[in-house]
């Protein structure tokens, strides 16, 4: 097919299907927001959306959102291959199968697009790009596993969890910048795998993850940020030391910044002696 030639039955199997995952994140997150996810995937070309914009369009699969006039709006694009695979998968392909990194970019898309909408109708305001990043990476990881346990009945163990964790991070296509990693990329991916590793220890500690991870999830971007900087004290891996300033100019948006615990040493050694 050539691009922009999808069937409306195509379409509707996938914007169907991103319903089912916005209905697990809800559910999980104990939310609710006014519209469904389906109804606002792109189905039109790339070229239109790039005329819509005004702009090139960077990836094959994102979230896109805007405010305007205090209203707030978003669309999730999808290319045409990405479409075609969910629209033809299975629920075993999509969990465990051949299509299951695919379906966790959809799980993505959707969590940037449930967790832009939830944080706008709760704080009314716009969702910082490294939270919106660092809930969909947890996202990624945890709905997948929860639709696992829904199918099967299964509760699965800590080393299960860990595998399917690894698996997520191998899976992840680099992501290429001319210009350097911008800061929003680094904050976002990097602590959202950190949270991940986080979630682990607690459930393998006896605690409840998922009560936690519910209440991290309600918390403001700033809290998000903070108590992952300075209670959790993540070590974030800098590949040069002009990285250190663009994060830490960053963060001063939200009153924060790194401190030496936060910052990973030996990555900065390693590439730029």
């Amino acid at each position: 097919m050539k691009e922009g030639s999808l069937s409306k039955e195509i379409l509707n199997k996938t914007g169907a299907l991103a319903n089912q995952v916005q209905q697990v994140i809800c559910d999980f997150y104990q939310i609710q927001i006014p519209i469904q996810v389906g109804s606002f995937i792109w189905d039109q070309t790339k070229k239109d959306l790039e005329s819509f914009l005004g702009r090139p369009l960077e990836y094959q699969i994102c979230h896109i959102s805007h405010v305007e006039g205090g209203n707030f709006s978003s669309i999730v694009y999808l290319d045409q291959r990405t479409v075609e695979q969910l629209a033809d998968s299975t629920e075993r392909s999509r969990l465990v199968g051949a299509d299951r990194d695919v379906f966790a970019s959809l799980v993505e898309e959707v969590s940037h697009f449930v967790y832009a909408h939830n944080y706008w109708q709760t704080y009314g305001q716009k969702a910082s790009h490294p939270t919106t990043e660092i809930i969909g990476t947890i996202d990624r990881y945890n709905i997948p596993q929860q639709l696992i346990v829904a199918g099967t009945g299964w509760s699965l163990t800590t080393e299960q969890q860990t595998n399917i964790y690894m698996h997520n991070i191998a899976s992840r296509e680099p992501e290429a910048f001319p210009d350097g990693r911008p800061a929003e990329y680094i904050l976002g991916h990097q602590l959202g795998e950190d949270m991940i590793a986080y979630l682990i220890s607690l459930s393998e500690n006896g605690y409840n993850s998922a009560e936690f991870l519910e209440q991290f999830y309600k918390e403001t971007d700033r809290e998000k940020l903070r108590f992952m900087l300075e209670e959790m004290k993540v070590k974030i891996p800098f590949f040069k030391h002009s990285e250190v300033q663009e994060v830490n100019e960053l963060l001063s948006s939200f009153n924060l910044n790194l401190s030496r615990e936060n910052i990973a040493t030996f990555e900065l050694e390693m590439h730029h002696p």
